[in-house]
């Protein structure tokens, strides 16, 4: 692996005013799909322990969102497609 490190440009973030971030919070795409990989890994494992004594090995983090449909007004909206989550990976 090649690592450059080199020195930031700016004032240091202890120094200024403000700070910007970014916050992913329950509604985010990446918050919606990690839970539903994280699940999907917590129910496989139950699976395997009822079925077999033991957790087997898999790679079930692999979530593909497609994004539905709406038509959005003040205070509500309609939901006309939902949106669609496919779930892969690797289970023994």
């Amino acid at each position: 692996m090649n690592l450059e490190v080199t020195r930031g440009e700016g004032l240091p973030v202890t120094r200024r005013k403000v700070e910007i971030v970014e916050r992913k919070g329950k509604g985010h795409p990446d918050t919606l799909c990690d839970k539903a990989a994280e699940e999907l890994s917590v129910r496989l494992s139950e699976y395997y322990l009822e079925a077999f004594g033991r957790v087997q090995h898999h790679n079930v983090d692999k979530v593909l969102l497609v994004g539905g449909q709406s038509n959005a007004r003040f205070g509500g909206g309609d939901v006309i497609e939902p949106i669609y989550l496919l779930l892969s990976g690797r289970a023994v």
